[in-house]
């Protein structure tokens, strides 16, 4: 989501960077298709984490 480098750097973490569109000003239909991907992209993130 573009945080880029404000977040610190963790050795050994995992920091996805997702590309979102800026829902600002888009239309309803478009706003809802960001917040289906990112809703997507919350769901499918424990698969792609490392078991403990």
């Amino acid at each position: 989501m573009d945080c880029g480098d404000a977040r610190p750097i963790a050795s050994g973490r995992r920091h996805p960077d997702w590309p979102v569109a800026d829902p600002e000003g888009a239309p309803l239909g478009v706003v809802r298709r960001i917040l289906d991907d990112i809703d997507r992209r919350i769901t499918d993130l424990p698969a792609g984490l490392p078991s403990t």
